[in-house]
């Protein structure tokens, strides 16, 4: 009896192994099942990589190139020359021809009046305060102010027909008045105008900048209006009757 036991029982045993297999074996072959049939995902979209476009055509049929971008160049400064005795300002011009150009008489400057054919009527006088000169025939004449054309029209007007038919007018100066300047120069005071002065001859003929001075911070005062000072340079036009100024530099 208990022989027939062990043999029933270990058919049993030998059963629930047999199943346990088996269910391993069905889980086993439906994975691999739904492995075989399942959908792969969708692909994931990637970055589309940048291609080089082709240059564009020119209207001549070659590729339009990027024009290169370099820097400018540098511009050659003129070298200033520098001050001294060796540059000696413009001579005067023998004549009215400068004068005619509009420079105005005034205070100081010397004159000559004449007539063709009349030495008696040729006058060498300089301008005073009262800016009136005595021309014979025709008494005082209030010149300054006044263009050497006009002055020669003025003249000219006086004389024709009561002393004279066709009078030949010519006005000349002889001597220009003063120009000043001040500040910072070896020589500081009044000299005579010349046409086409600029600064730098001024400062020329006053000796020269000192050690202190600036050759940027120059002040000119006209005679046309002195109470207004302007900005100059070196190469500024200095004009009759005008106060150059050169202040010192900034230490």
């Amino acid at each position: 009896m208990s022989h027939k036991a062990g043999a029933f029982a270990l058919r049993g045993s030998v059963c629930m192994a047999a199943c346990r297999l088996g269910v391993l074996l069905v889980c086993a072959l439906s994975i691999t099942a739904c492995a075989l049939f399942e959908e792969p995902p969708p692909p994931q979209p990637r970055s589309p990589v940048p291609v080089a476009q082709p240059p564009a055509p020119s209207a001549y049929g070659h590729s339009a190139q990027a024009p290169a971008t370099s820097l400018p160049a540098q511009r050659q400064q003129p070298s200033t020359p520098p001050l001294g005795v060796n540059q000696p300002p413009t001579q005067p011009i023998a004549g009215a021809a400068a004068d005619r150009g509009g420079y105005r008489l005034g205070v100081g400057d010397v004159i000559r009046i004449s007539v063709h054919g009349e030495p008696d009527l040729t006058v060498d006088v300089r301008i005073g305060e009262s800016g009136i000169v005595n021309y014979p025939f025709l008494g005082d004449i209030r010149v300054i102010g006044m263009t050497v054309s006009q002055l020669e029209r003025t003249i000219d007007r006086g004389l024709r027909g009561d002393y004279l038919v066709n009078p030949d007018v010519r006005v000349l100066v002889t001597a220009y008045r003063y120009f000043y300047v001040n500040g910072e120069v070896r020589t500081p005071g009044g000299y005579p105008y010349v046409p086409g002065l600029t600064v730098r001859q001024a400062v020329t003929l006053a000796g020269g900048l000192t050690e202190r001075a600036s050759s940027r911070r120059i002040t000119v005062y006209r005679e046309t209006n002195p109470s207004v000072p302007v900005e100059a340079t070196l190469d500024t036009v200095v004009e009759p009757g005008d106060i150059v100024v050169v202040d010192q530099g900034l230490f």
